[in-house]
């Protein structure tokens, strides 16, 4: 079997995951463009004065959600399969649980390289995976490679805990913004993710807040290390981009070790 035909299913999954980032990018763009910000006015127990805000009342579109795991389970697959692939052309048949090893930090690393290499895998080929660095971050590991990281940690949590809503807040464009009658405070705040919105100002009686005002959010990663707020759609291509290059050298390694 040729290392063409070896590597076959990773450039598989590799193709299946550009296709689902494509989607991910239309899904989001029409997301964008639906309008889904609008005001919303509710009273502040602590000043007992109305609050002026605007507030993203639609929810990710569950199928920008799963397009955005079926390109990252793709991702992680292809790893997977790249790894298995490479023990099989130059070792012989590996074991059915053999996985691409993300780590805790560069001692978990290379403590699941011996293991795989226990199994099989060549000595140069846990040297390339080495050299993309896929720990976590830490106080003793600053380069670490958390978009590839990022990866495993995505892959293995629901997707739709894991994606959010942020807004650049220095893109935020005021075309007018003016009060009248009791307004105590007026001004554009901060963009609040636990509730999607940010707040225009509080008014009393007979107070009012008018404005025109352009706010350029986006889909964002959550709670995932490192990349917490981080917009989605970059970061699926770059992630598609370093999992590329990575199938490339393990394909290109495993092809020099078989010669």
């Amino acid at each position: 079997m040729s290392s063409d035909d070896i590597f076959a299913s990773p450039y598989s999954l590799l193709d299946e995951a550009k296709e689902c980032v494509d989607h991910v990018e239309r899904l989001q763009r029409a997301y964008i463009g639906s309008n889904a910000i609008r005001e919303v006015r509710y009273e502040n127990p602590e000043s007992g004065f109305e609050v002026v805000a605007l507030r993203l009342v639609d929810a990710i579109p569950p199928r920008l959600s799963a397009k955005a795991s079926g390109a990252i389970n793709n991702l992680r697959h292809a790893l997977d399969q790249g790894l298995w692939q490479s023990i099989r052309a130059t070792s012989g048949e590996p074991a059915k649980d053999t996985y691409f090893p993300f780590a805790e930090s560069i001692p978990d690393l290379n403590g699941r390289l011996r293991q795989l290499e226990g199994l099989g895998l060549h000595p140069d080929i846990s040297d390339v995976i080495r050299k993309h660095k896929p720990w976590k971050r830490g106080k003793d590991t600053p380069d670490a490679n958390v978009v590839l990281r990022a990866v495993g940690s995505f892959a293995a949590t629901k997707h739709r805990e894991n994606l959010g809503v942020n807004v650049n807040s220095n893109s935020i464009h005021a075309k007018f913004m003016a009060s009248s009658g009791h307004v105590p405070c007026m001004g554009i705040g901060s963009w609040d993710r636990g509730n999607n919105e940010i707040k225009l100002g509080e008014v009393g009686a007979g107070g009012d807040i008018k404005y025109k005002i352009e706010i350029p959010f986006y889909v964002c990663i959550n709670r995932i290390d490192d990349l917490d707020g981080v917009p989605l759609l970059p970061f699926l291509v770059e992630a598609l981009k370093q999992v590329r290059a990575l199938a490339d050298e393990l394909k290109a390694e495993t092809i020099r070790i078989t010669k």
